[in-house]
């Protein structure tokens, strides 16, 4: 797939282009990098309203090559080299987490895993919240 990240548009474009590929994964946006097998600090995330010319200091627009066999740590990487910090979030079931654990697996591999343990649960999308927001 070609990710097609506009330099006017906002970080929620990215996240839907990505999202229609990989259905049980999600791209949060920071703003710093993390370290290897760590979290990030929710007091850094993004607004995924934030305009992508906010946060990025090159003038085209810019195409990112992903594939499926491509690891998590690959995508943040790369991601990363264009001055966007990510981190990849799975879905399991009613809740988003963070992939740190398994940043070694294929998007693919996530992707199935996140497809697996959400058919387990069948939860609406509407409610869905964020691990941490989960109260129960």
């Amino acid at each position: 797939m070609k990710l097609n990240i506009q330099k006017n548009g906002q970080l929620v474009d990215i996240q839907r282009q990505f999202n229609e590929h990989f259905p049980y994964l999600r791209i949060d946006f920071y703003r710093f990098p993390h370290m290897d097998k760590k979290l990030s600090p929710k007091n850094e995330s993004l607004d995924k309203y934030t305009s992508v010319s906010e946060i990025v200091k090159w003038n085209d627009d810019k195409v990112i090559e992903i594939n499926d066999q491509m690891t998590i740590s690959q995508l943040e990487s790369i991601m990363g080299q264009i001055g966007l910090f990510v981190q990849v979030l799975r879905k399991s079931g009613r809740v988003w987490i963070e992939t740190s654990y398994t940043d070694d697996w294929s998007l693919q591999k996530q992707n199935e895993e996140g497809k697996m343990l959400s058919s387990i649960h069948d939860i609406d999308s509407e409610k869905q919240v964020d691990w941490d927001d989960w109260d129960e």
